[in-house]
Formats: C-alpha cells, sequence, structure tokens
C-alpha cells in the first residue's frame, strides 16, 4: 500500500511539476474545484437541501430520511458555524489556492496499474484546483482506504516535492478534510 500511495503521489507531482515550467494555458477550472470557501460550502448547502427535501417513498428511504434528520443535519449546522469563525484562517489566503493541476476525480476507478505503473485516466473533469481539496478527495476514496500511516505519506511525499511551499496547503487540508468527507 505505501508503494501504491507513493506512485499516485509521484503522478500528482509529476503533473504539477510540469505547469510550472510550461503552464496550460487553455485548462479551466475543475469541476467542484475549491476557489473560495463560502463558495465550496455554499455547493455543499445546496446539495445538502436538495438531499433534505426528498420526500422517502420506500422503507428504506424512511430510515434514510431520519438518519439525515438525526445525524447528518446537526452536523451539518456544526460545519457552518465552524466556517464561519474560520473566514479569516491565513491558510485560505495564499497564492496557492487553486493552482495546482487536478484530475478532480481522482481515486482507484479512474486509475490503471500496468506492470507496477500507474496510469490515471478519465481526465473528464480534470482543471486547476487547490492541491489540498484534491488530496482530500484522494485519501476519502472508500476504495482505497487511507489510515494515518498512509496519510502521512501521501502529505509528506507532497511536502517534500517542489510543487508546495510552506504549510498552509496542509492547514486547509485538514480544516476542508470534515466538509469534503459530508460532500
Amino acid at each position: 500500500k505505501v508503494d501504491d500511495v507513493l506512485q499516485i503521489s509521484s503522478v500528482l507531482i509529476q503533473l504539477n511539476l510540469k505547469r510550472q515550467s510550461c503552464p496550460p494555458n487553455n485548462l479551466c477550472v475543475a469541476k467542484d474545484a475549491f476557489v473560495s470557501l463560502t463558495q465550496f460550502f455554499s455547493v455543499l448547502e445546496k446539495r445538502f437541501n436538495i438531499i433534505k427535501a426528498t420526500i422517502p417513498q420506500t422503507d428504506i428511504q424512511g430510515k434514510l430520511y431520519s438518519w439525515i434528520q438525526l445525524i447528518l443535519t446537526p452536523l451539518f449546522v456544526q460545519l457552518k458555524r465552524e466556517l464561519n469563525s474560520s473566514l479569516s484562517k491565513s491558510f485560505f489566503k495564499g497564492t496557492d489556492v487553486t493552482r495546482y493541476i487536478s484530475v478532480s476525480d481522482i481515486g482507484l476507478h479512474n486509475m490503471i496499474w500496468h506492470e507496477r505503473q500507474l496510469y490515471m485516466i478519465d481526465f473528464e473533469y480534470a482543471g486547476w484546483d487547490d492541491i489540498s481539496k484534491l488530496l482530500c478527495d484522494l485519501t476519502l476514496q472508500p476504495n482505497f482506504v487511507f489510515n494515518h500511516y498512509l496519510q502521512s505519506v501521501l502529505l509528506d511525499s507532497i511536502q517534500a516535492s517542489k510543487i508546495v511551499s510552506g504549510n498552509h496547503w496542509k492547514d486547509r487540508y485538514f480544516f476542508l478534510k470534515p466538509y469534503i468527507r459530508f460532500k
């Protein structure tokens, strides 16, 4: 698993090292990119309101609806409260937000392993995004469990590369993770 994480990290690093020497001029912002905290939460809130407004048709949908009301709604309110108190955090003011090339729909379902080499496929939603949000998307994929050790391997690998500087991106990663998990 560590080798897999390092392979994934290497692909992301190589992709973004190229952006520094030869930035793609016609690359759009990635689908669901993290542009700002308020924009991101607005999208999250719209999605959540659609789910909450759904009227259950079956018994299982009724149980799911109850779970949403009892568990997710209080969690969402808590996240919103924390968000409002965090808008001025310094790690959201860096110039590196949305300055990374992202495959956006990242996960094992869009990777092919051939002869110990990783190939990413499906760049349909690719574009500029925040490295912190991209790494949250990756580490929260249900098909590839990132325990604390594997998460550390990934983050340390990115930190050691030349694609990031400082720790603002890592602070954003840990801050955004509960929001991305909720999404």
